[in-house]
């Protein structure tokens, strides 16, 4: 994928993957998206086994799930994220890529808010119009949600209330 476009996905969270129309209905989209954006996904051993259970077909590259390090890489390289991870999604934000959240709500409404990251629902044909509208939308990733030095907000913040 070196120079390659690609389309990072993780997809793990109970109501995901262990409901055997929702799986399907998600790895439908990515096989679809796929046909022209690759799509690369750290294979979460929840998911491996579901898909398996399910007889689940894919055309995506399934990877070995991958540490915090080269996590951030393919984040870095990466076009766009598509995932139902809360983590993943304030981190796509950080990387400056749009995300694609396969759940009904996340707990990072600002990112929704600011049009940063758009929920989808376990929907091919939403997923795939979804993907194709937050990779041609021009977004601002400039907006500062999380203040210019959180840490040492957390740490004023953690001294002040030992004091």
């Amino acid at each position: 994928l070196q120079g390659e476009s690609f389309a990072l996905a993780t997809i793990h969270r109970q109501e995901n993957t262990d409901d055997r129309s929702r799986l399907s209905a998600i790895f439908e989209g990515l096989n679809e998206i796929s046909r022209n954006t690759p799509v690369v996904m750290p294979l979460h051993p929840r998911t491996k086994a579901a898909i398996s259970e399910f007889g689940i077909e894919t055309e995506i590259t399934l990877i070995d799930p991958v540490g915090y390090e080269s996590m951030q890489h393919l984040l870095h390289f990466c076009e766009l994220v598509i995932t139902d991870s809360g983590g993943l999604q304030k981190e796509a934000y950080f990387h400056g890529k749009p995300c694609l959240v396969v759940r009904p709500q996340t707990e990072w409404v600002e990112l929704i808010d600011r049009g940063l990251a758009q929920l989808v629902a376990a929907d091919v044909r939403q997923l795939t119009a979804s993907f194709e509208q937050m990779r041609n939308r021009l977004l601002n990733f400039d907006i500062n949600l999380y203040g210019t030095d959180p840490g040492e907000t957390i740490y004023s913040e953690i001294k002040r209330f030992l004091d």
